[in-house]
């Protein structure tokens, strides 16, 4: 079947349903190097390829089912203990599972055929041994008549259709020599007959063909009200199929004796037992497979929804959000002007109504936004494995946290931060088997990493128990390459040195290497990551190593803000990121190095005054200050007037203003005027 002619919808259910499959794959393939005795996890695995080969081949993909018919050969020999699992087994199968995923790219654009998968199939061939591969034995070639006449419910159908004048045609098919897809292409005229009428019988039948227990030919008897010829032309049309032979059913072929009755039934009660051989075979207990059967079936009041119109509902929300608000504050407005009015009574309660609708209509929204982060984590095992095989190093990758959830444009947004710290982690981060030895730790190393909400924002930590950064070496680097002066340089902590590697440019590798050295798109990382107004903070610790702490907010959508006024501008503050807010009493305003700092208790912090960024010339009064902190930082924030705290809708500056200093977006508030959105991070490197 050529791709040009599948239903686009058809596709698109087919590509969201193979995504899942590969996704299972990726998963199950990493933790079968692991768990080489997990016969459940095995079974797992070898039902996955063998789904997307039934579905690939049916609809005409031949790569993908090639590709993964490989697969399976290798699996199946890996479950009758003909083969071991080894790290290159492992190997071929994510090599393999590589070339799906180029092939899931292509067929979107019906260019299957432009990606060569000879590679990952020579390597699995090269492990699998393709000369003892079977396909589960062939069906002698018995004649197809016999088996009907076997069957009293199908020779009564046949009475009763040939007894109306209607047609019964029997159908055989021949296969070309050596095809390696006798079973899809099997399938596909099966499916193909049954388009055209009822198949009464096929042999080998469907359960055989789904365990590929099939030989040379297929053998058919369907009634249909089509001509032969017809019925003919469309089962040539199938792929690899030598020859086609259809002829009117003759009764005289099909006289039921009773020993051939017997053989018959004795044959087909054999192949039942070859199919099913149970929970036993499966390696899960009846229990199991009714829980299974349970959720297959839960998963069935889930509804697929396009993640565009799901933005547009949450934007739609966000505009009732900004409308409650509003409303709120005319009914606040009419009662302080019409105490006691009736209707104004009625308003305050329907206000209040609508007021708790929306908000829960608000929340019920941004759960279905939410994710766990676990189908990014999920990712990851493969990554750090391959970066691991790469560089001769030996990791075990932990993960915490898996069900946290977050919103999906967020996942979207840390993958490739997540990625680059990875990378780094084992690449520059864990030492060589050797060293580590030397250094008195275990020779494998260990990456970890968590997920956790924390005061409406998730925290994500990647640790490892590496060499560290070394301090003193990123100084040098950054003053050699012209980042830092040498006297500023000097006068840095060791925290502050440390920091230095997200600065544009900065590497520490001794060498380039295909990998990204701790330093190389750092500065990507805390960009990308200050962009979803969050925070990246290092610790590390020499010769014990490293931890990355990303503090993300939950949704891009909505926040809970502080409302502050500075000139005559409105500014809102993401409240995860406040400490403390009072007044600036000016004896609390000190100088250092021309620059202005407050002394809050002892405590020494650099003061922005928001009046900066104003368009307006006119002096503010910066009468009170926001204590915001970033980490372990904290930075006073010189504002006009605190006002109130309320939820804010972002809404983007849009391409036209762009992306200004010190702003993250904008807001429009109860009353219609708008308020924008402090990028706390930018502003605290600016003071």
């Amino acid at each position: 079947m050529d791709s040009a002619v599948i239903d686009q919808e058809e596709l698109k259910v087919f590509l969201q349903e193979a995504e899942e499959q590969l996704q299972l794959l990726d998963e199950d393939i990493i933790r079968l190097e692991k768990e080489a005795d997990n016969v459940d996890l095995l079974q797992e695995i070898f039902r996955a390829a063998h789904t997307l080969k039934g579905s690939s081949g049916m609809l005409g993909f031949r790569n993908m089912a090639e590709l993964t018919h490989h697969m399976e050969d290798a699996l199946d020999k890996v479950r009758k203990g003909a083969l071991a699992v080894t790290p290159e087994l492992v190997d071929a199968l994510l090599g393999s599972l590589d070339g799906l995923k180029d092939l899931m790219g292509h067929l979107g654009a019906g260019a299957e055929g432009d990606v060569d998968i000879s590679v990952p199939v020579a390597a699995l061939r090269a492990i699998a041994d393709p000369g003892s591969a079977g396909g589960g034995g062939a069906q002698p070639a018995a004649a197809i008549e016999a088996v009907v006449a076997a069957d009293a419910a199908a020779m009564e159908q046949i009475d009763a259709v040939l007894a109306s004048g209607a047609a019964c045609l029997v159908v055989r098919a021949t296969f070309v020599p050596d095809t390696a897809w006798s079973a899809v292409r099997a399938f596909q005229i099966v499916t193909e007959l049954s388009s055209r009428g009822e198949v009464v019988a096929s042999l080998p039948t469907l359960d055989d063909i789904q365990a590929e227990k099939i030989g040379t030919t297929l053998q058919a008897v369907i009634v249909t009200a089509q001509p032969a010829d017809e019925v003919r032309a469309a089962v040539a049309a199938v792929d690899d199929v030598q020859s086609v032979a259809v002829e009117a059913w003759d009764a005289s072929k099909a006289t039921p004796h009773e020993e051939r009755r017997h053989a018959a039934s004795g044959k087909l009660a054999e192949d039942q037992r070859v199919i099913d051989l149970g929970p036993a075979a499966r390696g899960k207990s009846e229990r199991e497979q009714l829980e299974a059967a349970s959720q297959k079936i839960e998963t069935l009041q889930t509804v697929r929804i396009d993640v565009d119109r799901l933005d547009a509902l949450m934007n739609l929300v966000g505009e009732l959000v900004i409308d409650r608000t509003r409303v709120a504050q005319i009914t606040k407005a009419l009662q302080s002007r019409y105490r006691g009015d009736e209707a104004v009574q009625s308003l305050e309660q329907i206000a209040a109504h609508v007021g708790k609708m929306v908000e829960d209509l608000h929340q019920g929204m941004l759960q279905a936004r939410m994710l766990p982060i676990g189908t990014l984590f999920s990712k990851f095992p493969r990554l750090v494995r391959d970066v691991a095989r790469s560089t001769g190093k030996q990791v075990e990758f932990f993960t915490e946290g898996e069900d946290t959830e977050i919103d999906r444009a967020v996942i979207e947004k840390i993958k490739d931060p997540l990625i680059h710290l990875l990378r780094n982690a084992v690449d520059h981060g864990i030492e060589l088997p050797d060293a580590r030895r030397a250094a008195g730790k275990p020779e494998t190393g260990t990456v970890k990493l968590t997920a956790s909400h924390d005061q409406g924002r998730i925290v994500i930590r990647l640790e490892d128990d590496g060499k560290g950064i070394d301090a003193r070496g990123v100084r040098e680097s950054a003053v050699r390459k012209g980042i830092v002066t040498r006297e500023a340089a000097d006068r840095m902590s060791e925290q502050e040195a440390v920091e230095l590697i997200f600065a544009s440019g900065l590497s520490t590798a001794a060498k380039t290497t295909d990998i990204s050295g701790r330093g190389v798109g750092m500065d990507v990382v805390r960009k990308s990551i200050e962009a979803l107004n969050g925070v990246a903070i290092v610790d590390t610790r020499a010769g014990r190593g490293s931890t990355f702490t990303l503090e993300l907010p939950l949704t891009l959508a909505t926040f809970r803000g502080l409302l502050v006024q500075s000139v005559n501008e409105v500014y809102a503050i993401p409240l995860s990121y406040v400490q403390e807010t009072g007044r600036l009493d000016p004896e609390l305003v000190q100088t250092i190095v021309d620059k202005e700092v407050v002394n809050l208790r002892g405590t020494i912090m650099p003061l922005f005054r928001l009046s900066v960024i104003s368009a307006d010339a006119v002096r503010s009064s910066e009468d009170f200050m926001v204590v915001v902190r970033v980490g372990d930082r904290p930075t006073a924030l010189a504002v006009d007037r605190l006002m109130d705290q309320q939820e804010v809708v972002v809404k983007s500056l849009g391409r036209t203003i762009g992306r200004a200093k010190g702003v993250a977006g904008a807001s429009i508030l109860g009353d219609g005027e708008v308020a924008l959105i402090l990028d706390v991070a930018t502003l605290m490197k600016a003071a």
